[in-house]
């Protein structure tokens, strides 16, 4: 992390050209910078948007703004679930209860303060009037915004199949069977009740229902060029 005022030192620099090369190559590189801009500078006031328009063009570099002032503004409280809300009156401003991934926007709590965290099915058939409904609060990522960036992905891709987040899940188990795991664990991961659900994924490779390889096949002498 650093502030505005560091963002052009060289030092900065240098590692912000560095992600940046390593990204274009399409290496990996998971690296997060986080710029504190306050607008404080040293010798000069950092201008206002500086660091968001500089950031914003750099080239594969994603950007992304958060205020981080919930907490300031009273909005910084997450919905927690059954009754740990009164049992723990202030876990919902813990670091550990906030979201990874918040919502970009607030949004009101539908369940009353009555509700005791609880969906009231009175406020399901229409609309409730605003003093009825609960708090002001930041809610996790929707799910449709993880499938709208699949979506852009597979489009800049050229890909012409239809890819969803679900497909990374296909692709994680068959990957898993065609390195050697046994089916129990492939089951495991995948939370399948049945393992006849996660047998469809051999059937898919038409390597038999275990998918086992032998250990004799792994200590086979390497070919020779």
């Amino acid at each position: 992390s650093f502030g505005d005022a560091s963002a052009n030192h060289a030092t900065a620099q240098t590692a912000f050209n560095a992600a940046s090369w390593t990204a274009y190559q399409q290496l990996p590189a998971p690296v997060l910078y986080v710029c504190e801009d306050n607008g404080i500078g040293i010798s000069v006031k950092t201008p206002s948007g500086w660091i968001a328009e500089s950031f914003r063009q750099r080239p594969d570099l994603d950007y992304f703004f958060a205020d981080g002032l919930d907490l300031a503004a009273g909005y910084g409280d997450v919905y927690l679930p059954y009754a740990l809300a009164e049992k723990y009156p202030n876990a919902s401003k813990e670091l550990a209860w906030q979201y990874l991934f918040p919502a970009s926007q607030r949004s009101r709590d539908p369940r009353p303060p009555s509700a005791g965290g609880r969906l009231s099915n009175e406020l399901t058939s229409s609309p409730p009037p605003r003093e009825a409904v609960g708090e002001i609060r930041r809610h996790h990522l929707d799910p449709s915004a993880l499938q709208r960036a699949i979506k852009a992905a597979v489009r800049q891709s050229g890909l012409t199949k239809r890819v969803t987040a679900h497909t990374f899940r296909h692709s994680f188990a068959t990957h898993l069977l065609q390195a050697g795991y046994d089916i129990r664990t492939v089951q495991e991961l995948l939370g399948h009740k049945d393992v006849r659900t996660t047998m469809i994924y051999t059937h898919v490779l038409q390597r038999g229902g275990l998918a086992v390889r032998s250990p004799l096949d792994q200590n086979r002498p390497p070919e020779k060029p």
